[in-house]
């Protein structure tokens, strides 16, 4: 059932981006060679550049953006993921497809195109049109999702598997998040029996009841959010698990205070590799964020000294230069404010960040960075 309805939405969103990228191509061949042409006239006139010989051929340009939009991962499941996260999946795959395309066109146009070179101005509108259009749709498609789901839904229902901290952490993260639609329904206790009946005012049944209580269950979904002094127990309970269609995902016994980076997973050779503290300035990622310094903005709190003994993580601040602005002044902690908040929101930055995540900072310092009461 669950697997019916992620085919049945890629499916409905994979036709309608395929819509809107055609639709985009349409855009930029009216915008360059009607709207713009007496701005930037075309050379020979508009009047000489007919749709079916100067647009860009769609038969060949839609396919290769759509690959590359699958090829970043956009049609995977996105229930629990921000839309800043999603946006920029959808920036990185257009930028992808438009470069292919343009290389595609020109190793063939020759042969196709009987030698035509196709105008720049009109592959920039395209890129700018299948972004805009892209982003509008997967924002809307979110609300209207959200909306369902405030009324009860397009709901999956899901179980814990650890009643202690971690698991009544996994617990108040779900139900604070509610735009995911994820909703935990009951607890199975990490104990082999349990005495209580209930846990936070859900269901609450020990291990030993494992297979009798997921029988009778209507969920989608196990958060498995053991302690970590049970973490041998996980890969039996992963086993046991197989024999239901259910989404299984581990929770990780892991104090937030010594993951002070992006903890993402890999491989090596087949070998899974948990990778808790990773710059996430390296790669592209360098590249991106170093452009955004280079123009004069590089988003960041000012450079704070002397708090390396006293402040756990505070040295991880060195990652990112000093810039004019950044996450905590945006929130209005900056100036006099407390030390300690401008540490956290600065860690939190470097955690959490992406190029979408610097824009946003930038916007929201236009509108109330500067006015804040604490700047100086």
């Amino acid at each position: 059932m669950l697997r019916q309805q992620h085919r049945f939405f890629r499916s409905v969103l994979i036709g309608s981006d395929l819509a809107l990228v055609v639709a985009a191509g349409v855009a930029a061949y009216g915008l360059r060679f009607y709207v713009l042409a007496g701005v930037l006239p075309p050379a020979g006139g508009a009047e000489s550049h007919a749709y079916s010989t100067y647009a860009i051929p769609m038969e060949f340009a839609a396919p290769i953006m759509m690959l590359a939009l699958l090829w970043v991962g956009q049609y995977r499941p996105r229930r629990d993921e921000r839309f800043y996260l999603e946006a920029g999946t959808i920036v990185k795959g257009v930028a992808i497809g438009l470069g292919a395309t343009i290389v595609t066109l020109g190793m063939f146009q020759n042969i196709l195109f009987g030698g035509r070179h196709y105008s720049g101005v009109q592959f920039m509108l395209y890129g700018a049109c299948a972004t805009m259009g892209l982003l509008a749709w997967r924002f809307s498609f979110r609300m209207a999702l959200r909306y369902l789901r405030a009324r009860g839904l397009n709901l999956r229902h899901v179980a814990i598997i650890g009643a202690g901290r971690l698991g009544q952490r996994v617990y108040h993260t779900l139900k604070r998040n509610t735009w995911t639609g994820i909703t935990p329904v009951f607890f199975v206790s990490h104990r082999k029996h349990e005495t209580r009946s209930t846990c936070l005012g859900l269901p609450l049944s020990g291990l030993a009841d494992l297979e009798s209580t997921f029988d009778a269950a209507q969920i989608t979904g196990v958060f498995i959010a053991v302690p970590g002094r049970m973490s041998a127990m996980i890969p039996k309970l992963i086993t046991s698990l197989q024999d239901y269609p259910l989404d299984v995902r581990v929770v990780p016994d892991v104090n937030p205070r010594y993951v002070p980076m992006n903890m993402s997973a890999g491989e090596l050779d087949g070998l899974p590799v948990l990778s808790i503290r990773e710059s996430p300035f390296n790669g592209w990622g360098g590249v991106l964020k170093r452009s955004v310094d280079m123009v004069g903005l590089r988003p960041m709190a000012e450079l704070i000294t002397g708090i390396r003994d006293e402040w756990d993580g505070c040295m991880l601040r060195q990652n990112v230069k000093p810039g004019i602005t950044g996450w905590a002044q945006v929130n209005g902690h900056r100036g006099h404010s407390s030390l300690r908040k401008r540490l956290q929101y600065d860690l939190f930055y470097i955690r959490n960040w992406s190029i979408m995540f610097d824009m946003r900072i930038l916007l929201m310092t236009l509108f109330r960075g500067f006015a804040n009461p604490h700047a100086n």
